[in-house]
This record gives C-alpha cells, structure tokens and sequence, in this order.
C-alpha cells in the first residue's frame, strides 16, 4: 500500500502541516466534554475496561453508535444530537465516568485519552507505559507519515513477527490478513496487518470479527473496503495487546 495521507477516521489525523497529537481528560468528578463531528468517528481511550449506558431514548433512532472494545471507546454521531450524557464505569476501580457527547459543526477530532487523578505515573516513580493510543498514533506514523513529520520513540522498537505471509486474523474468509510489522515497548506489542477484501462486493469490517484478545483495534485508513481489484479493496488493522501477535493469534487456527 502507497504511503499516503488520509483522514484517519478514527481521529488519529494527519495533516499537511504536522500531525495531530492526543487530548488527554483527566476525571475531576466534572462531566467531560466530548465534542462529535458528524459522521466521523472519535476514538476515546479509558482507564481500563469498562461498561457504557445512555439514555438513548430522546434521540434519534441509530443516531448515536458507542462501540465498546475494551479499553477504548469508538463513538460516531450519524446525526446531529443534542448533549447526551454517557456513564461510563471504570471495571477495575468501579469509578463511574460521565462523558457529554455533543454534534459540533468544526472542531478538533483528535483521540481523547482520560487519566484518573494520581495515574500519570506508578507509585514506585518509575515510567508509565505508552498508551494504547500513543502506540496506534507510532505505528500508523511509521507506515504512513513522511520522516519529517515522524515522532521519535525511545521506548518503541521493532520486533520479528515470526509468521507467515498471511494469518487467519478474522472468522470470516472474505478477507486476506497479511502482516506487515510489529513493534513493542516491552510491555505491549503493537502491529500493523493488511486486509485485502476477496469478494466481488464492497464489505464491512467489525472489530468483533477479529480474533485474538486485544487492547486496541484501528483500521486505518477505513473499513468499508470495495470489491476485489478496485483502489479502495484493502487497509490496515493495528492491532495493541499484551503478547506478541504471534501468540495472540495462536487460537485462531490454520497455519501460522
């Protein structure tokens, strides 16, 4: 795949002048603003796993989609809503979240990252590890960012994928995953793996349609992939997790 800008849609924005960075909320038991351009969707990275409710009963129907994977919440406006209020409970702290979702007409769609107070470092001084943003926002650079608009990372470094030229990443065989690259800070791994659509009909890409466990899933530059042979038939999945991809595929089945 040409190394090209796209509108991320999941809010990890290149453009001409730089490349956008992350805006992170820390929870002062105040309502955190989250504006929505719509249409477009926004990536919100939590403290951890957690559940989401709303009251969607004032809104239009299938206005508002809220997308639950894990630690990271995907939220699209397909309409424009008035300020909605989503509670959000943190699973590990039980700390209850609440995030007022709104439709702007302009306005920054930079991913939003939301701390607990204290959380910024570990209690014994020693670094925090990079967010599952921060690493999605590294490898995305690295496929797609001119050198001159790339961040350099210290604590990133690539790592072998020890695979073969295709895994079996979904449960569906409409898709051929190939892997590209993996990098890793030591504690998480992030990788990158093309998806080519093999059907003579434009599909759908569902983050509860890949295998394996992660803490993160972006597919950039879209989901929506056109048919077979056309110019917008692949994209790219980073994946984020705890284990080398290698091994976060192992139950997956075929040939690795």
């Amino acid at each position: 795949m040409c190394k090209r800008l796209f509108l991320l849609f999941v809010s990890l924005l290149f453009v001409a002048n730089g490349f956008a960075g992350v805006q992170t909320l820390t929870w002062q038991k105040l309502p955190l603003p989250i504006p929505l351009i719509p249409n477009v969707e926004r990536v919100v990275e939590l403290p951890g796993a957690a559940t989401v409710r709303y009251d969607s009963s004032k809104l239009p129907k299938n206005a508002l989609q809220v997308e639950n994977n894990g630690g990271a919440l995907y939220i699209t406006a397909h309409a424009p809503i008035p300020k909605t209020r989503l509670f959000v409970t943190v699973n590990n702290s039980h700390t209850v979240l609440l995030l007022d979702v709104k439709t702007v007409e302009e306005g920054s769609n930079v991913p939003i990252s939301i701390r607990l107070p204290g959380n910024s470092t570990s209690q014994n001084g020693t670094r925090e590890t990079l967010s599952t943003v921060s690493l999605m926002r590294f490898a995305i650079q690295q496929l797609y960012a001119p050198n001159r608009l790339m961040e350099k990372s210290g604590n990133l470094y690539s790592v072998p994928l020890n695979l073969l030229s295709t895994v079996p990443l979904f449960t569906s065989q409409q898709v051929l995953a190939m892997p590209l690259h993996s990098w890793s800070d030591g504690t998480h791994f992030v990788s990158a793996i093309q998806v080519r659509n093999l059907r003579p009909y434009t599909i759908h890409l569902d983050y509860r349609a890949v295998c394996g466990h992660y803490q993160g899933i972006v597919f950039y530059p879209n989901r929506i992939l056109t048919r077979y042979h056309s110019k917008q038939d692949s994209t790219v999945v980073f994946l984020v997790s705890h284990e080398s991809l290698k091994q976060a595929l192992a139950n997956c089945g075929g040939s690795m």
